[in-house]
């Protein structure tokens, strides 16, 4: 039986790598067949897997992008224990940075400070560029818009740079269902564009540029936590076999190469 991983989009950059890694190791582990059916925002599969939005899916091992969205699943309300939570093993495995790139069509923008608090409705280079963020709302919440909107609210207490980054992506369509979509909405975008993504994202992506870092408070809080999702039928020592190569220092490396961010 495989094991069936639903997976943050971002994730995309390091996990499959993992998972080659954990199959080629063989012995004991040889016959461990690990998998990844779902890749999607962190929001969107919190709540397929509670059923609270559909399809529903099944897997054995959440690995979500934001604390919130695996606090959804772990305190979700299961209507016939056992067992007593869906979420069983959880652990921290990785972190990741927020920041702001520009397609080539954008050529020599650049952001005073290096800073998400130079996109404002004041800053006339700003005028006829796109912004491509992830959605935060419904039905996608996904941790990178949700990370966003506190990066641009850390600047004006009363929401004005937020607002005019999501209301200027909401009138020119470009929010996007997750970090990869918003990702290549800024690549494939005809005209400049700015986005955010996180770090991983950027760095195995050779057509954008790193233009603005987001400040430590909000990159302290992008947190990687994994976990097993009971469901009946699994056999708990593969499950927990794999989640501990994740946190070994073969997966570590794999993740740390491809632009995440150790853990303090």
């Amino acid at each position: 039986m495989a094991i069936k991983i639903a997976a943050a989009a971002s994730l995309i950059n390091g996990l499959p790598q993992i998972i080659s890694a954990f199959n080629g190791q063989g012995g004991i582990y040889e016959e461990i067949e690990v998998c990844v059916p779902w890749y999607a925002s962190s929001g969107a599969l919190a709540r397929r897997i509670i059923g609270t939005q559909f399809p529903k899916i099944f897997p054995d091992i959440f690995i979500a992008a934001s604390e919130d969205a695996m606090d959804l699943v772990a305190n979700f309300s299961v209507p016939n224990p056992p067992p007593s939570s869906l979420v069983s093993n959880r652990e921290d495995i990785i972190g990741n940075t927020l920041v702001i790139v520009k397609n080539a069509n954008a050529g020599g923008l650049t952001l005073a400070g290096n800073s998400f608090g130079a996109v404002n409705s004041g800053n006339a280079a700003l005028s006829g560029v796109h912004i491509w963020i992830a959605n935060p709302d419904a039905p996608d919440y996904v941790p990178a818009g949700i990370y966003a909107r506190e990066a641009f609210k850390l600047y004006t207490p009363d929401a004005n740079h937020w607002d005019y980054v999501f209301g200027k992506a909401t009138s020119e369509g470009t929010l996007g269902s997750d970090v990869q979509k918003t990702l290549d909405g800024v690549v494939t975008d005809p005209g400049p564009a700015i986005g955010v993504v996180y770090n991983s994202d950027a760095k195995n992506e050779c057509s954008v540029t790193i233009i603005a870092v987001a400040d430590p408070p909000i990159n302290d809080s992008i947190i990687y936590p994994a976990a097993q999702i009971y469901r009946s039928g699994q056999d708990d020592g593969e499950i927990e076999a794999f989640l501990e190569f994740l946190d070994s220092p073969t997966a570590q490396g794999i993740l740390l190469s491809k632009g995440f961010r150790e853990l303090n």
